[in-house]
């Protein structure tokens, strides 16, 4: 099989984790980073990482050096990028940033290459207008940590032809990711509902009546593989920031950034890259240092102006629930292409939708009622929810949802 020739723009932490997932693989990697450093702390890295299986005999001798030669870096924007057949750019979320990126690109790539953005959040039809050829433009959203997290999104701009989405799908499935192809909108979908979810923790902490480590125990007990806050500093509290904020823009009545994101981050606490987020890792360690005590601290002795949250990681799942029919509604994603990649993720093994259908979508939709009537609009039910619910779509047990039951 021949294998895609490959650049990656970015030489940052994330750009240097896709380059090495993408040696694992064996495609041919040129990385462009900024700095001379970084470009060879990539290589240096994709190194080690193919001595330690040649050492494990996952590799022979020939294949490692086969491999190795095929792992070039570089911080121009170089002849060797017009022999790329598809180009990941991953850098800051900045659009401006990204769409000069993709200006110069666009001169310097071949006219077939694919263009591939690794966006969390921001607008992939936003990102191309900056180029001519708008087709050839698709986005690319890797979670980290990218060996483990099997699930990705493929995100469609305005112009985005299918060759240039199924170029990308088929480089996704040769590196073992399921994906979900999701229209071009705020945060797209895993992103919007993830953020949901940490929204209402984060709200939680800021009532002062929990401890992160209640919070993230009760998140590993709901079947989460880790608890918000602590997967939170595995992702960067600076791109969940980032993540938000469009999302805070389009839908003001459902997201906020909360306040305690924001002190974190102006102490410069971005999570485990940096050794600080919510938690501590100096020297191997994981815990809640003096600092971030004494954030906890004063919320927990500021006077409630609001009634006090009395939180559970339902509030979590209703969130995501209503947020995933809002993206069905608005044509983001359709319920059964979630469906058959969602089961992925530990804590939807029995799907999304479905999930909703086997609970009632009366008893999700009173539910959420409820919570609109405590803690506000970002609780209310979705028009969609409200609108099978009036019909007698209850789920399962009245034989249709938003699937049908014999």
């Amino acid at each position: 099989m021949n294998l895609m020739k490959i650049a990656i723009i970015g030489s940052g932490f994330m750009g240097r984790e896709i380059g090495k997932l993408l040696v694992e693989y064996a495609f041919p990697i040129l990385l462009k980073g900024r700095r001379e450093d970084d470009v060879q702390q990539f290589l240096d890295e994709a190194r080690a990482l193919l001595s330690k299986r040649r050492r494990w005999r996952k590799i022979s001798e020939e294949d490692y050096r086969s491999r190795l030669a095929r792992v070039e870096g570089t911080v121009h924007f170089d002849h060797r990028l017009s022999e790329a057949d598809l180009v990941i750019e991953s850098v800051a979320e900045d659009l401006e940033v990204k769409r000069e990126i993709f200006r110069t690109l666009e001169e310097t790539c071949s006219e077939k290459a694919i263009l591939c953005s690794n966006t969390s959040a921001l607008s992939i039809s936003e990102i191309s207008q900056a180029c001519r050829r708008r087709d050839r433009v698709v986005g690319l959203h890797f979670f980290h940590p990218l060996k483990f997290f099997k699930l990705m999104e493929v995100i469609t701009g305005d112009g985005t032809s299918m060759e240039t989405v199924q170029t990308a799908c088929s480089l996704l499935k040769q590196i073992g990711k399921s994906f979900l192809v999701v229209k071009d909108s705020p945060a797209f979908f895993l992103s919007r509902n993830m953020l949901a979810s940490l929204t209402e923790a984060l709200l939680a902490l800021e009532s002062g009546r929990y401890t992160i480590e209640e919070i993230d125990q009760m998140g590993r007990r709901s079947d989460a593989l880790t608890g918000p806050f602590y997967s939170s500093d595995i992702s960067g509290l600076d791109i969940i920031y980032h993540s938000l904020l469009p999302l805070c823009e389009r839908i003001p009545q459902r997201f906020q950034v909360p306040s305690i994101l924001l002190a974190l981050l102006e102490r410069g606490r971005l999570g485990k890259k940096n050794s600080k987020g919510f938690y501590s890792y100096q020297d191997g360690g994981l815990g809640v240092d003096a600092e971030m005590a004494a954030i906890l601290e004063s919320y927990r002795t500021k006077p409630q102006t609001n009634e006090p949250l009395q939180f559970s990681m339902e509030h979590c799942m209703l969130r995501m629930m209503n947020e995933s029919v809002y993206c069905v509604e608005e044509g983001i994603v359709g319920a059964q292409e979630v469906e058959d990649v969602i089961r992925l993720v530990p804590a939807f093994s029995k799907g999304l939708f479905r999930h909703m259908d086997i609970l009632g979508l009366d008893e999700v939709c009173r539910k959420l009622r409820g919570l609109e009537h405590r803690h506000g609009p970002r609780f209310a039910p979705a028009p969609m929810l409200v609108e099978l619910v009036e019909k007698g779509w209850h789920g399962m047990k009245s034989g249709r949802g938003f699937f049908t039951y014999s």
